[in-house]
């Protein structure tokens, strides 16, 4: 049973060798192998291990080389397989299932070096074996007009891709011119480190075949699947594929299909342009595109190409093309989508596509804007070349500011037009409608009016309209200006404001809304008041602010008559009033015992002599107020 595990080791050695699965695959495979009862050992368990097909494992498995009981296994290492080679060459025994490789997209290339000697017969569909000098091995991929195989010179030993047309002896001779083109175009470029080489254009039978450059790597859509570009690398792989396709279209050449599947990232990370099938040779009198005829892919072509229109397709398209993929690169997703095609096409004719940053935030600002205007849908907004986009990419990696500037808002207003003309046609006309009836109303222009304020800290208010920063009327229409502060007389202009109109004032003055009072009395510290209040001060009165104007001016103080009298007190003025208080008059009458009795009398805290009088004394005329009476006769007490 132990042959057995040892055939199951050599079956998956025999799949690493041919490129079908990684070493590491291999290696992860067959420590399974030996940690697996015998008797569980299958195709399809191998296969999931393996991550092909129970079919395909079947297959190696058959071409493994079985011993017998007695005989020692057959080595697998160089010679060992080397010796299988040599008898896949001279056919698969009866019974033996061979293993097909699988479909690649167009530039998918193994990274494994073809094995020595014929390769085993027969290769898949209707192509044999050898074409001219060439040995094909397996298939690498299909494009859009033919299959492509490793191959290998025979005489030589070199190792190159041959792409045989998929049309075979059903080719057309438009599709059979184009091949050809295609094949010349590539060759009459010469060499360019990032394009990849043809050798050799020829003709077998009915099949038609050029061989070119073997590229070790794998197709840029392949890698957008496994895994995630930073923008730094996304810019330098688009910098170095838009300087090859400019160094294409200094030869006459435009490609006219650039994608992610016509891209293959070699191992060292350089990137190699491929598949020239739709490429156009201006320099050519030969004009097979017609006009109205789309050619390219849906996803990835300009709006020219989606239009048709042939005559607009210049070096420009290919920088739309050059865009696509770096939006790809961004975003994880192509510039355009659909479920239909000729949604998509729609789509790609209208030229809308959503910012990187909204997909992607991490992606700066600069590379959106280079990656945008090369997706601008007029040819005249996006780069003169592609080595101007070459350029701005450069400067993105060396830190510098590049040259493209983002759309602003009126521009995105401009492209939405354009996208909807009757919409935009039918907002024009209603903004127009509303314009008008806001000049009409003064709503759409205010008026300037020009004021020169004494203080000029006072305060402006409209009424009627609003004041914007003390100087514009809007809506623009007649009202009333009220200027004050504090301390001042406000004063009012009326203005006739009118959209647009310049209204000049000129200065206005505030006076002082008051002057002062200077007051006295006789007596003195009688109380101010002023128009029936009491003003809170009394006699003598210095510099007491009054608002401007007549008043009534009163001074009260007790046990005298009140003093009234009416002054007028004009902005900034000083008035004087002065006044004497008469007292109130009473009358004192005096009668005592015995006769020649003299009585003094005087009031308390007034200096001055007393007032004599001898009794009876009738109605003595006195101010009013308290008096202290006291009587004196000689030889008698006194009496208060």
């Amino acid at each position: 049973m132990a042959l057995l595990r040892d055939r199951w080791s050599a079956a998956i050695r025999i799949g690493e060798w041919l490129g079908l699965y990684s070493a590491e695959v291999a290696s992860a495979a067959a420590g399974r192998l030996d940690a697996t009862d015998e008797e569980g050992l299958n195709a399809t368990l191998v296969a999931e291990w393996l991550g092909t097909s129970a079919e395909a494992v079947d297959g190696l498995f058959h071409l493994s080389p079985s011993t017998s009981a007695t005989a020692a296994p057959a080595p697998l290492d160089g010679g060992g397989l080397t010796d299988i080679a040599r008898a896949l060459a001279s056919g698969v025994p009866a019974g033996a299932d061979f293993v097909a490789m699988p479909t690649t997209p167009l530039g998918e290339v193994a990274s494994r070096t073809p094995p020595t000697g014929p390769p085993p017969e027969p290769l898949s569909g209707n192509v044999p074996r050898r074409l001219g000098p060439y040995v094909l091995i397996d298939e690498l991929g299909h494009g859009g007009m033919g299959i492509v195989f490793r191959g290998r010179h025979e005489k030589l030993g070199t190792a190159c891709a041959v792409k045989v047309l998929i049309a075979g002896e059903h080719a057309s001779p438009e599709e059979l011119a184009r091949f050809q083109l295609e094949a010349a175009a590539v060759a009459r470029m010469g060499k360019h480190p990032n394009i990849v080489t043809v050798y050799d254009l020829d003709r077998q039978g009915a099949l038609t075949y050029y061989a070119m450059e073997l590229v070790e790597g794998k197709a840029l859509s392949r890698l957008l699947r496994e895994r995630t570009f930073t923008p730094e690398e996304s810019a330098r792989i688009v910098e170095r594929i838009a300087r090859a396709v400019h160094f294409a279209h200094g030869k006459g050449i435009i490609h006219r299909d650039l994608k992610p599947d016509n891209v293959v990232v070699r191992e060292d990370g350089e990137p190699q342009v491929m598949d020239f099938g739709l490429a156009r040779d201006v320099t050519s009198t030969d004009r097979r595109s017609r006009s109205g005829q789309v050619m390219g892919s849906p996803n990835y072509m300009s709006p020219e190409q989606a239009r048709g229109d042939v005559q607009a397709i210049d070096a420009r398209t290919d920088v739309y093309g050059l865009g696509a993929i770096l939006y790809e690169m961004l975003t994880g997703n192509p510039p355009h989508g659909g479920k239909a095609l000729a949604q998509v096409l729609a789509h790609c004719a209208q030229g809308e596509v959503v910012p990187p940053r909204r997909i992607r935030a991490d992606n700066p600002k600069d590379l959106e804007t280079v990656c945008l205007k090369c997706l601008e849908v007029e040819p005249g907004r996006r780069y003169s070349s592609a080595e101007a986009l070459a350029d701005d990419l450069t400067r993105f990696l060396r830190g510098e500011p590049v040259t493209a500037r983002p759309v602003g808002l009126f521009g995105r207003l401009t492209r939405r037009a354009r996208r909807h003309p009757l919409v935009a046609s039918l907002l024009v006309g209603v903004c127009g409608l509303l314009l008008a009836l806001a000049w009409t109303l003064g709503l759409l222009a205010p008026a300037r009016v020009r004021i020169a304020p004494d203080p000029r800290d006072a305060r402006l208010e409209a009424v009627g309209t609003t004041l914007w920063g003390g100087c514009w009327a809007w809506p623009a229409r007649p009202f009333t200006l009220r200027v004050s502060a504090p301390g001042r007389e406000a004063v009012e202009r009326r203005v006739e404001a009118s959209p647009g109109a310049r209204v000049d004032l000129g200065g206005v003055r505030l006076v002082l809304d008051h002057g002062l009072l200077d007051a006295d009395s006789e007596p003195r510290g009688t109380e101010l008041w002023i128009d029936g209040a009491a003003a809170g001060v009394t006699t003598p009165v210095r510099g007491l602010p009054v608002r401007n104007g007549p008043h009534t001016l009163e001074m009260r103080l007790t046990d005298h008559d009140p003093y009234t009298t009416l002054i007028a007190i004009e902005a900034g003025a000083t008035r004087e009033a002065r006044a004497a208080l008469a007292h109130h008059k009473g009358a004192l009458s005096l009668t005592g015992t015995p006769a020649g009795l003299t009585v003094l009398v005087r009031r308390p805290g007034v200096e001055g002599e007393s007032i004599r009088l001898s009794p009876p004394v009738e109605g003595f005329p006195l101010d009013s107020g308290r008096y202290e009476v006291r009587a004196a006769l000689r030889d008698h007490f006194d009496r208060a």
